[in-house]
């Protein structure tokens, strides 16, 4: 028996219709939904703390071909290369104090790379020292007996080197500033002593002094699955950066490196920096060659703040007051470097005696106890340089979310110093002084429009700078 399909009367067809309107355009923007709903986020899996993916990037720094080169250089004593261990960031991601506590990781990075670059510096001028001070064989006519020796009294030749030796010791003692009379009624093995800490303190002495040398070349920084950030800082030290602080300090000529002329404008760089959102992790100063290859400093001041503020007008506020904190950075960093290390050698000798000195010459000390003592003498240098020299201008102000932290936003402000700006100001100015010399043209041979091109990586700086 064939069942009869009953078809539906005539006033309901309309509410069927629209019935199976609804049901289509409901399955129609069902996919809609699927195809714009966000997905998930991918969850974090790597269980490594932020130190260690710091470490890991160091040693993949290391690795590198400017990493590679700069330790080679380091190893021959060229210069000191000195990397910071990961310092941590005190508050977690999801604190509003977070962005501040960043900028103060950095400055212990800093910290912690110079205490490493004193530490070595005071090695190498001690073993300089013992080098050439006793290192060297006694001549051959110093080693004969003479014949009253050989004929009244035995000597050995153990006794020979003995005395040798401490009329060397003596002689060193005297070069070191100790008194004549301590030395002769000074017992000789008491003597070792007195020498090993008169030359610790002045290998101090010369590093503190050189730490103007020093300058950072690159910044890391990693957050981990938890919320907590670790940073690193990688600086060399060269006398030739340290000779360029002295010349820039004094308003001596500075001459240009076509070669290594940038080809933009200090400005277009920060621009660059600020557009691709590198800029917020460059902390520090940095010596950089503008468009015509003349070496300058560019100074990166930062702080961070939280736009929580209940009206547009205090949110305002708390930019502009991030904003002058950052300033304040930039222009202490090149203070300091310009006139502040400078004035450490010198601080350093009037506060010889000092426990902070003495506590750097014992051989175990901690690089965080370095760290404390330096920050204390950098404190006591900053409060006293100021920035004098003319040609110190504002090239760029940023204001960025941190781009793995919502909510958290860093400012910063640069200001760059070079023998161009200097001399711009003074023509207007009509003084007559000239910082910026270019050198004498030579002649280029064509270049074969063939000829691949070759194009750098985003590090300012290469081995051969410094």
């Amino acid at each position: 028996m064939q069942r009869r399909i009953k078809q539906p009367t005539k006033h309901l067809m309309p509410f069927m219709q629209t019935g199976l309107a609804l049901a289509i355009l409901l399955t129609a923007q069902s996919a809609v939904w699927a195809q714009t709903t966000p997905a998930a986020p991918a969850q974090c899996t790597d269980t490594r703390t932020a130190t260690d993916i710091v470490r890991a990037e160091l040693d993949t720094w290391r690795d590198s071909a400017l990493g590679q080169a700069l330790e080679a250089r380091s190893e021959r004593g060229e210069i000191v290369l000195a990397v910071s261990d990961p310092i941590m960031v005190m508050s977690q991601a999801t604190s509003s104090d977070f962005g501040k506590s960043r900028v103060f990781a950095y400055d212990k990075a800093l910290l912690n790379a110079q205490a490493k670059f004193i530490k070595e510096r005071q090695t190498r001028t001690e073993t300089e020292l013992a080098t050439s001070r006793f290192d060297s064989a006694p001549a051959m006519d110093q080693m004969q007996l003479q014949e009253q020796e050989r004929e009244g009294r035995l000597m050995r030749i153990g006794d020979k080197l003995f005395a040798l030796t401490e009329a060397k010791l003596d002689n060193a003692l005297r070069e070191e500033g100790v008194d004549v009379n301590t030395i002769e009624n000074t017992e000789p093995s008491k003597k070792l002593d007195i020498y090993r800490e008169r030359v610790g303190r002045k290998s101090v002495t010369t590093a503190m002094g050189q730490i103007a040398g020093m300058m950072p070349i690159e910044n890391i920084e990693a957050l981990d699955c938890n919320g907590t950030a670790a940073v690193a800082t990688i600086a060399v030290y060269s006398d030739k950066m340290r000779q360029f602080a002295q010349d820039v300090a004094a308003g001596k000529p500075i001459v240009a490196d076509p070669a290594k002329a940038s080809g933009k404008t200090l400005n277009a760089t920060i621009r660059e920096e600020i557009r691709v959102g590198d800029i917020p992790f460059i902390a520090g100063l940095r010596v950089v060659n503008d468009q015509d290859g003349f070496p300058s400093l560019v100074s990166y001041g930062q702080w961070a703040f939280v736009p929580a503020g209940t009206t547009p007008q205090a949110r305002e506020r708390a930019k502009q007051t991030a904003l002058n904190f950052a300033e304040d950075a930039a222009r202490s960093q090149i203070a300091l470097y310009l006139k502040g290390s400078m004035s450490l050698m010198d601080s350093s000798s009037i506060d010889e005696q000092s426990s902070e000195v003495a506590t750097i010459t014992r051989s175990d000390v901690t690089t965080e106890q370095v760290s404390e003592i330096i920050e204390q003498q950098l404190r006591t240098a900053s409060a006293k340089a100021t920035i004098t020299i003319t040609g110190v201008r504002e090239i760029g102000q940023w204001v960025l979310d941190h781009p793995d932290l919502p909510g958290v936003q860093m400012v910063g402000k640069v200001l760059a110093w070079s023998p161009q700006y200097a001399d711009a100001i003074r023509s207007a100015t009509g003084d007559s002084k000239r910082q910026a010399i270019n050198p004498v043209a030579q002649p280029q041979p064509p270049q074969n429009p063939s000829d691949t091109t070759v194009r750098k990586s985003k590090s300012k700086n290469n081995a051969a700078d410094f």
